[in-house]
């Protein structure tokens, strides 16, 4: 099987196992009466980052972690330059300045982190566990923050949209099971056709990580995102990608860090991690002093994430 049929072989379990997944997991805990909190907090929250999350580890084990840790970095770039910019051409974007100053901010932290954590060199299992050690810190205070206000978090409503229709229980379990291993042969198909691929076009693995393999991760949130500003639900698109974007950061690097240690290539230490960085402050940045993220800001976001692809690839 030729590595670009490998590759989109792989994207396309990923993307159909993780909506299984997500779907059979909350049917699965609403069944066992588990709190739509608990639930938005974090199994939705969670699982649509499972994609990346099985990618990373899949490639940090195989022994490529310069497409782990591309594929978060990268990931992440997406989210905020060609998620927020094709959402924002379909309805300007707007949050509270709760969302923004919490999330959004929180969000810049921990690509702050991560950048300290590759100039670093090496990114050990002892950080790791301190990133995932943050993510929970994260998600006790997000927790603690919406209970007392009895608002739906911006991921609750994902889930109350993913129950419908409701299914049998049984169901909800096979889509489960059936998720978990349709990620796994996903992510290994995916990691093998895009190193093979990266090899035979001459470009390195961390290159493929941060452009075909991160978008191709983050269609989920693109979908959702696309659905929701279409449907005028800005909050759930920006909360949407502010918290996958720290799930990346901090759960699946951290996850994946644990189970070997990450070196980080040159090229991501000293350019890929820093762009990170600066679209992770450009969103609510422009959002504080600009206000709404309107079309013509939507369509600069597309612009620059289009130049940042074709800088990668130019300079390979």
């Amino acid at each position: 099987m030729s590595d670009i049929l490998l590759t989109f072989v792989g994207l396309f379990l990923l993307l159909v196992a993780g909506e299984g997944l997500v779907r059979g997991a909350v049917t699965v805990a609403r069944s066992l009466r588990v709190s739509e909190l608990v639930i938005g907090l974090t199994l939705v929250g969670a699982m649509t980052s499972a994609p990346e999350l099985m990618v990373s580890v899949s490639a940090a084990i195989e022994g490529v972690p310069d497409m782990a840790l591309g594929n978060v970095v990268g990931s992440n770039i997406t989210n905020l330059l060609l998620v927020v910019g094709v959402a924002a051409l379909l309805r300007p974007l707007d949050v509270t300045r709760s969302l923004l100053l919490h999330d959004g901010v929180i969000n810049f932290t921990a690509a702050a982190l991560l950048a300290g954590l590759a100039v670093h060199g090496t990114i050990e299992r002892w950080h790791g566990a301190v990133l995932v050690l943050c993510l929970l810190w994260y998600l006790w205070q997000t927790y603690r923050r919406e209970k007392p206000q009895h608002r739906q978090s911006l991921h609750e409503k994902e889930a109350r949209d993913l129950e419908r229709p409701k299914m049998p229980v049984w169901l909800a379990v096979l889509l489960t099971i059936g998720g978990v291993a349709g990620l796994v042969i996903g992510a290994a198909l995916l990691v093998k056709g895009g190193t093979g691929l990266a090899r035979s076009l001459g470009v390195s693995e961390a290159v493929i990580g941060l452009s075909l393999i991160a978008l191709g991760t983050s269609l989920p949130e693109l979908a959702t995102s696309m659905i929701a500003a279409w449907r005028g639900h800005t909050q759930v698109a920006l909360g949407n990608v502010f918290g996958s974007c720290i799930f990346n950061t901090l759960g699946i690097v951290g996850i994946a860090a644990g189970a070997v240690p990450l070196p980080v290539a040159a090229e991501l230490a000293g350019r890929d991690v820093w762009v990170m960085v600066a679209v992770s402050a450009l969103v609510p940045l422009s959002m504080a002093v600009g206000g709404p993220i309107g079309r013509g800001r939507g369509a600069l976001y597309l612009a620059a994430y289009g130049v940042y692809v074709w800088v990668l690839f130019s300079g390979s």
